[in-house]
């Protein structure tokens, strides 16, 4: 008989409990706060500002509103990375009021797709903060093609010219060429016209580059370097190198006489050309090692034009060989020239 009695009471305890709890819900699952709140908006909060180009300061202003019945009180603005916030204008603002918070982002060392966020905290308190965004593809406002110029074997009396280089300035870009400096007055740049929009929206100025004549014998190491509005943009830097020759031209001046099967020979062949008023005379040839290699001089136009002929022996020992050859002529001050081979000798 009690345990009949007690039933009903725990059912209507447990009932009773039930309801006491919905009515009154714990921190875990606390309900949203009655009344007047603050309520933080940015009907923009992501800028996309395209293509930017590197070494600049971008810089944004997102606006912040107040949308709810109280004073919203902005506590904290905090950027990420290479990234600068100026606290908004006003910390407390009234329902319906707005101020600014101002972004910054230096592009220098960035390059390619870039996202950065800042994060505006407050007193709503339903979402304590918002994150504000500055996304876009960081691009090199200009570059040169190619990066460098290889002029190989040149007459010190000829020099040589008609090389292009391309000044291309970078899609969606305003930037100007300002100066064209070369580091020797044998070097000389000139600009082909003026920047041209090309169909992929680049602009593009041709760079014509002519070496003259009157460079040393020798190794010649000069260089381009294109100046730009831009002040914060480095310039670019282009390396002119050039072989110069003396009245005596050796092309190749280095050549390959490629893989050989041990026993039988081959032969490749150079030209040797003269500049100048005076006529060249090979007075003599030599090859070294002179046991795997021979030479021989051919005239096609004497004085002028003659080619050498380098072969490899059919007794030249197996494995990877190198040689010198040398041309003994009558020209003052090139009296010896050299070119260089390499071959392999196989079974």
């Amino acid at each position: 008989m009690m345990t009949r009695i007690l039933i009903p009471v725990v059912i209507a305890a447990f009932v009773s409990h039930a309801v006491l709890r919905a009515q009154n819900p714990t921190s875990a699952q606390a309900a949203p706060p009655a009344g007047k709140v603050a309520k933080i908006q940015c009907l923009e909060p992501t800028w996309k500002f395209g293509n930017a180009a590197q070494y600049t300061m971008l810089t944004h202003a997102f606006v912040i509103k107040n949308v709810g019945q109280d004073v919203l009180q902005i506590k904290q603005v905090v950027p990420s990375c290479q990234c600068q916030a100026v606290l908004p204008t006003k910390n407390e603002l009234a329902p319906g009021e707005e101020t600014t918070v101002e972004c910054k982002m230096n592009t220098q060392g960035l390059q390619g797709p870039v996202t950065k966020t800042i994060s505006v905290l407050s007193n709503d308190p339903t979402q304590g903060s918002i994150i504000l965004t500055m996304t876009g593809d960081i691009v090199p406002p200009f570059s040169v093609k190619p990066r460098q110029i290889e002029l190989g074997a040149v007459s010190k009396i000829d020099g040589k010219g008609g090389t292009e280089l391309s000044f291309v300035v970078s899609k969606g870009l305003d930037v100007q060429l300002r100066d064209l400096k070369v580091s020797s007055p044998l070097v000389v740049a000139t600009p082909l016209g003026k920047l041209e929009e090309q169909p992929d929206g680049t602009r593009i100025l041709k760079v014509r580059v002519d070496l003259k004549g009157g460079a040393s014998v020798g190794l010649l190491r000069e260089t381009l370097t294109f100046i730009t509005d831009m002040p914060n943009v480095p310039p670019a830097v282009v390396p002119v190198t050039a072989s110069i020759e003396g009245e005596v031209m050796i092309s190749p001046r280095t050549f390959n006489l490629g893989k050989v099967k041990k026993g039988e020979t081959t032969s490749k062949e150079i030209e040797i050309t003269k500049t100048g008023e005076a006529n060249l005379v090979i007075e003599g040839v030599d090859v070294s090692p002179p046991g795997p290699f021979a030479a021989e001089v051919i005239t096609d136009e004497a004085g002028k034009k003659f080619r050498v002929r380098v072969s490899v022996k059919a007794d030249a020992p197996e494995g990877y060989q190198r040689g010198t050859l040398t041309l003994r002529t009558n020209c003052a001050g090139e009296n010896t020239i050299q070119a260089y081979f390499y071959a392999f000798i196989g079974k």
